[in-house]
């Protein structure tokens, strides 16, 4: 698995809690898992120096979609 140059500007916690640390299968599926979700605002998003800012801007994406989803799913 390619890992991403920058993988511990937001995932330092998991890097942590994840025994083994980058190499462990549950580190692996965090980056398999959230790297889709959080690229898109990467790429997009200048860099503040060493501070990846992208996992803050895909959390409130996130919710907007997940409130989105509900008003389509159940009608009010």
């Amino acid at each position: 698995m390619a890992e991403h140059p920058d993988l511990g500007d937001h995932r330092a916690g998991a890097a942590e809690l994840a025994p083994g640390g980058p190499g462990s299968p549950l580190y692996q599926l965090l980056f398999r898992v959230t790297e889709p979700i959080i690229d898109p605002f990467r790429r997009v998003m200048p860099r503040a120096g060493m501070i990846d800012l992208s996992p803050m801007m895909a959390i409130p994406a996130l919710l907007v979609m997940q409130q989105l989803v509900a008003m389509l799913v159940v009608p009010a």
